[in-house]
């Protein structure tokens, strides 16, 4: 019997030992990445990576705005070349703000909060509606996501005309198995870089040269687990607003998105069509600012926003 008992403890302590091994194996490999994504980057004052930060372009003079929202761990860079072509138009300022938590580093990403970004978000409208007469907001997958939220909780101001671009809603690997997986992984280790694992630095989520433009970005380059818990959570509790929300907006999306469902996207679109614009492509995937269809998507975006300030001029007239 004291034979048995002493086996058994030697086991429970091997176990032990083995689970505090993976721990601290895991630890020590966080504090890597962290370390290799700190000297990856210069960062300015503020701590964000330089060339992430805000962009705006402005003449006080104009009465109408144009507001770009990045995605998820993504930052305002992903849109400079598409600002740079809609700033030729001169019909309106454009914004394209940092989201909190991004373009700075791993620690800051793993203390991500939906809650934060769309307080943070909606406080950044209320800003921009005060000073301009018609504001065209654009979000894109994560962003977008948010603005759903604060349209369905009638937190946006009536001078603001929605955009929503590839909306993370049914997120492809928001499934149960990749829940269980996550909370598994994230039991070991708070950041993922392997390719087995599904957290590859470039996903395909575009054409070659999208992929390459993916590739070349200056972002943290692993998946952070917490986060993602974050992204998936905001999904569950937004699926079937789309199709509640009173408001006139549209939805750009690709029919082959690789990130999020476009059919069911669309199916809430059509069962909302007195208030959603379903404007589809028929490829270019989660990325339709990269590539080939830039150009259409700059035009389609700039005729959104002109058609806006449009009937937004018409409307203040009518009130008077």
């Amino acid at each position: 019997m004291y034979l048995f008992s002493k086996k058994k403890s030697i086991v429970l302590f091997c176990i032990l030992f083995l689970f505090s091994l993976i721990y601290f194996v895991g630890f020590v490999l966080d504090l890597e990445a962290e370390r290799v994504v700190h000297q990856l980057y210069a960062r300015d004052v503020k701590g964000i990576i330089i060339g992430n930060k805000s962009i705006e372009k402005k003449d006080l003079n104009k009465k109408n705005a144009l507001v770009l929202f990045h995605g998820f761990l993504d930052s305002p860079h992903v849109f400079h070349e598409v600002i740079e072509q809609l700033e030729k138009s001169k019909q309106f300022d454009i914004y394209a703000p940092l989201l909190p938590y991004h373009a700075r580093n791993l620690e800051s990403a793993a203390r991500l909060k939906n809650t934060d970004i769309a307080d943070d978000i909606e406080r950044k409208i209320l800003q921009l509606s005060k000073r301009y007469s018609c504001v065209t907001v654009v979000g894109h997958s994560y962003s977008a996501n948010i603005l759903i939220q604060l349209a369905y909780e009638k937190k946006l101001p009536q001078n603001i005309n929605l955009v929503l671009y590839a909306p993370a809603l049914y997120i492809q690997n928001n499934t149960p198995i990749n829940h269980i997986r996550n909370h598994i992984y994230g039991l070991w280790r708070n950041y993922c870089n392997y390719e087995l694992l599904g957290c590859e630095v470039s996903p395909n989520s575009g054409d070659k040269y999208s992929q390459l433009k993916l590739y070349s970005e200056k972002n943290l380059k692993y998946r952070v687990v917490t986060a993602v818990h974050e992204l998936f959570e905001l999904d569950n509790q937004q699926r079937n607003h789309l199709k509640q929300l009173d408001l006139n907006f549209s939805v750009i999306i690709a029919k082959n998105d690789n990130r999020v469902t476009y059919y069911k996207i669309a199916n809430e679109c059509k069962l909302n069509q007195q208030h959603c614009q379903l404007i589809a492509f028929e490829d270019g995937k989660h990325s339709l600012h990269y590539g080939k269809h830039q150009r259409d998507f700059v035009q389609l975006i700039e005729k959104i926003a002109t058609k806006n300030q449009y009937h937004q001029t018409q409307s203040s007239i009518s009130s008077k």
